[in-house]
């Protein structure tokens, strides 16, 4: 049980104060495994209860449920998972040796501002958006700190017993991690569900809404994106987004649960691109169960935190098949900034027919 005394230590002022050590990160830090050959691998479908709601092989599916969370992993050991496969240096050096619980503890209050300071959110019903700690003389470290200081305020407000260890789990929660992973394991999903299929989420929107009282804390995690998919083997067009999801991720701090209160998912691959191409096939024959994978040490650098990118190297493809599909998901990573994507080598037979006219009107006036 956190104590007042432990409380005072924290000195909010003070940017070298180190993130209080809790239960729950003493757990995640002694829990990690570092065997070079060890894969954090889970499905979605082991985290929630979908029963036969994704359905593969469909060319038009539409979904609207709240889905609820499985017990097989606990909130903790899904904290855990969020930051084994997205800020793995937090528990290991480039040497791959163990971090120390210092390096440890300043890795995950470092991230913890670099993400608060990315993400709008709102505690109990007031703004806090990006610009709020966007002071450029913060460190990443000044912003966890006042971000720690408005939720002690919060606790004192509603008069609810100031836990330091619940404090912890809402700073884990408030990194990009929880976001990141889950809209990854949806992703392998519907590679599954799509296969050959690829997709990818696309001008995504996400905030999270923490709500304290005096009794419970919960924290709502929303999610909005377009979907892009190809069209079988076909790359995807950015041109031509043909899906939505949404999803509200309801994660309450005191019960120990986590499930989607809302979740909607829909798709036509007829509108994945322009209507006079051919479609190619998306049924879900010899299709694998695509598992979450942290790839051996060094394999992927810095696309680890990459979504989507990890999924394409977990399912039982040929080597052909990953270094084309890595190729493909590299080239739309780089055209993702852009508002227009210009892909001539990738540009479709459809679009050459429809500049023809344009390109006989050049050559007959240079004649």
């Amino acid at each position: 049980m956190t104590t007042n005394n432990t409380i005072s230590t924290y000195n909010m002022d003070n940017n070298d104060t180190p993130l209080p050590v809790t239960a729950i990160l003493t757990y995640i830090k002694n829990n990690f495994d570092p065997s070079p050959n060890k894969n954090y691998d889970i499905t979605i479908d082991e985290l929630f209860d979908f029963g036969n709601k994704m359905k593969s092989g469909q060319h038009v599916f539409s979904l609207d449920s709240s889905v609820n969370g499985k017990t097989k992993y606990s909130l903790d050991k899904l904290l855990a998972f969020c930051f084994y496969t997205k800020t793995k240096h937090a528990f290991l050096r480039t040497d791959n040796t163990l971090t120390s619980m210092e390096e440890y503890l300043e890795i995950l209050k470092n991230q913890m501002g670099k993400d608060i300071r990315r993400d709008d959110r709102t505690i109990n019903g007031h703004k806090y958006g990006s610009n709020y700690y966007s002071d450029e003389n913060y460190t990443h470290g000044k912003v966890t700190d006042l971000f720690y200081e408005t939720l002690i305020q919060e606790f004192n407000k509603v008069g609810k017993k100031i836990d330091l260890n619940e404090i912890n789990k809402i700073g884990l929660l408030s990194c990009q991690n929880i976001f990141n992973l889950i809209t990854d394991l949806i992703t392998l999903e519907l590679m599954n569900m799509l296969s050959p299929a690829q997709n990818y989420v696309y001008k995504a929107k996400k905030n999270i809404n923490i709500i304290i009282t005096k009794t419970n804390v919960t924290m709502e995690f929303v999610f909005d994106s377009d979907l892009l998919i190809s069209q079988g083997d076909n790359p995807v067009n950015p041109e031509y987004p043909c899906g939505k999801l949404h999803f509200i991720l309801l994660v309450d701090l005191d019960k120990q649960i986590y499930k989607f209160s809302s979740f909607k998912l829909n798709y036509d691959i007829n509108k994945c691109g322009p209507s006079n191409e051919n479609i190619v096939s998306t049924s879900n024959n010899g299709s694998t169960n695509l598992k979450y994978v942290i790839p051996t040490a060094g394999v992927l650098g810095g696309l680890i935190a990459t979504p989507f990118i990890l999924g394409l190297l977990g399912g039982k493809q040929g080597q052909n098949n990953k270094k084309n599909k890595t190729r493909k998901l590299k080239r739309v990573k780089r055209v993702r900034s852009s508002k227009r994507v210009k892909s001539s080598k990738r540009i479709k037979s459809s679009k050459r027919v429809r500049s023809s006219k344009r390109v006989k009107i050049k050559r007959f006036l240079k004649l």
